[in-house]
């Protein structure tokens, strides 16, 4: 069996980040949208590609993307484009005890906005 090599942790996370900030640039660049909505759409574009990415690594056996990390990026405002990258490429459909997790931080997510919202 091949033995995984796994990259520094902060390496995924910091890619993640710059996908971010290229994003961020493009939407405030060429578009006129709110601050928010651009930050929003950044970190979803950019979640969804980290989720198309370790499946991808995972189809080759290749360094994957810490389970934490993922989480995290959906945390951080990246849930829709977790979720759909769940389901677009097919990864995490099968381990519950991720969806879970992701599920918990979207009702956490949803209370804080119905909380801001009254």
């Amino acid at each position: 069996m091949k033995k995984l090599h796994h990259q520094p942790y902060s390496s995924h996370f910091v890619l993640w980040i710059l996908t971010v900030m290229m994003s961020m640039f493009v939407f405030t660049s060429y578009f006129v949208v709110a601050p928010l909505i651009s930050i929003l759409a950044s970190v979803n574009i950019a979640t969804f590609a980290l989720y198309g990415y370790d499946k991808f690594q995972a189809t080759r056996n290749g360094s994957r993307v810490p389970e934490y990390i993922l989480w995290l990026t959906a945390l951080l405002g990246g849930t829709i484009g977790a979720l759909v990258g769940m389901h677009t490429f097919k990864h995490k459909t099968r381990k519950s005890s991720f969806q879970i997790v992701v599920a918990v931080i979207l009702l956490v997510q949803i209370g804080l906005i119905a909380f801001m919202l009254k």
